[in-house]
């Protein structure tokens, strides 16, 4: 490596420098790093994790201002902090920070007030939201609050084409926009993701911030919109059918008796397929029909047929896929 610097004008610095395997795994940039069957996996590491603890906790304890500024303080370190390790697997880092900072305000609380029961510390300075956590605000401005890096939405880095031509490529850069804008939830997608409250539209549940998510058209007879999109996990797109003929009761997605199916195991009998009902307003139920009327071995279809036999463009996801 000195030989390589060399050539180039360049001196390695002996004190900066370490040469480890990638498998042992290293620490870069308050980042750790390591390599498990082929992939790289990183996160913050404990020391970052332990020096922004520390940070937060000598902030609150050290405030002598107002509850408000104190509050706006906080979110501003959080927030930076979030943004710059949103992109590894910090889930756990996260929710490590946000134990930490509550603890500490509580504590700050309990200082402030020693005579107070702590019940009634808890019910002047927190809060309870409908999902039973309990959040720090201001007691006539709930809004202004300390915000949860749980509620960060992490993103993963996907392989690019580096020699795509933005001019030429043009249906590959508009993909790759549309999907960063969705993963960060930026722009006009930040009003679908409120107007849900982070609710998969499929399935009735929350989208966790380590778990993969896109945007469907509620109305496939109308464009593309703000208001004709939602939210909802990629993995109920692969389960559409069934997820959407069950969005009342997410109970019966899997309605069967596992013990039945058990002993009819057991004592050999062939278990019955379930047959689900199609309803007549499915958005694919055009082109089921033309499969079911075809009558040779194999069909193959272009985008544009399959459009003309539906009626409707295709989205942008369609053609990536």
């Amino acid at each position: 490596m000195k030989i390589f610097l060399d050539e180039r004008g360049l001196t390695l610095s002996e004190n900066k420098t370490k040469v480890c395997k990638i498998t042992d795994g290293f620490t870069f940039l308050s980042r750790s790093y390591i390599k498990k069957n082929g992939l790289v996996y990183s996160k913050p590491s404990d020391k970052a994790v332990e020096r922004f603890i520390d940070d937060l906790k000598t902030t609150i304890q050290s405030n002598r201002k107002s509850q408000r500024d104190l509050i706006l303080l906080l979110n501003r370190k959080l927030k930076g902090w979030a943004g710059y390790h949103r992109y590894t697997d910090a889930t756990d880092a996260f929710r490590r920070v946000d134990a930490a900072v509550q603890a500490a305000l509580l504590e700050a609380a309990i200082d402030k007030h020693p005579r107070m029961p702590l019940a009634k510390v808890k019910a002047k300075y927190w809060y309870r939201e409908s999902d039973g956590r309990h959040c720090y605000a201001l007691p006539d401005d709930k809004s202004v609050r300390v915000v949860r890096l749980a509620d960060t939405l992490l993103l993963t880095h996907n392989r690019i084409k580096t020699n795509a031509n933005p001019y030429v490529d043009r249906d590959y850069t508009e993909s790759r926009t549309h999907e960063r804008e969705i993963q960060n939830v930026t722009g006009a997608y930040r009003a679908i993701w409120e107007r849900q409250n982070g609710v998969c539209y499929y399935c009735g549940r929350a989208i966790l911030t380590d778990q993969p998510r896109t945007t469907v058209q509620l109305n496939l007879h109308r464009p593309p919109s703000v208001r004709n999109s939602a939210y909802v996990h990629k993995m109920c797109v692969a389960n559409e059918f069934e997820v959407v003929q069950t969005m009342e009761d997410i109970s019966v997605l899997r309605p069967y008796d596992v013990y039945s199916i058990l002993e009819g195991i057991a004592s050999g009998q062939r278990l019955k397929r379930i047959k689900k009902e199609i309803r007549p307003d499915w958005k694919h139920i055009k082109l089921k029909e033309f499969f079911s009327k075809a009558i040779a071995a194999s069909v193959t279809l272009t985008f544009e047929m399959i459009e003309e036999i539906e009626g409707q463009a295709l989205p942008a996801s369609a053609r990536k896929n």
